[in-house]
């Protein structure tokens, strides 16, 4: 995945709703921890897209991700699904998460 398929604005609302999806059952794997990782350095996101992400409203990134076309949309629900299924698990608020942004958003997953 290209670093350059996401603006700034779209890395930082992109940022945001993984670390919910990370923390939102409130166990943070050792493996969700290092596909964040992974993804800082795929996606070139530095200290400051981070920072920003989180300290934003998950409106705003919401209302970020429903405006992004359908190849960023078509990422985001990919990186979304392997966030999930990182530790291995799908907790019920993961599911719930992708299911509630892939509605909000547009973004091609099926419940």
């Amino acid at each position: 995945m290209p670093s350059n398929l996401f603006t700034k604005e779209e890395k930082i609302a992109i940022s945001n709703i993984l670390i919910l999806l990370v923390t939102i059952d409130s166990e943070i794997a050792d493996e969700e921890v290092m596909f964040l990782a992974q993804l800082r350095k795929v996606l070139n996101l530095d200290d400051e897209i981070i920072e920003k992400a989180k300290d934003q409203e998950y409106l705003a990134s919401l209302q970020i991700i429903d405006k992004m076309g359908e190849a960023q949309k078509d990422a985001l629900a990919m990186l979304m699904i392997e966030m999930a299924k990182a530790d291995g698990e799908v907790s019920a608020e993961e599911y719930t998460l992708v299911l509630f942004v892939a509605r909000i958003c547009g973004l091609p997953i099926q419940g």
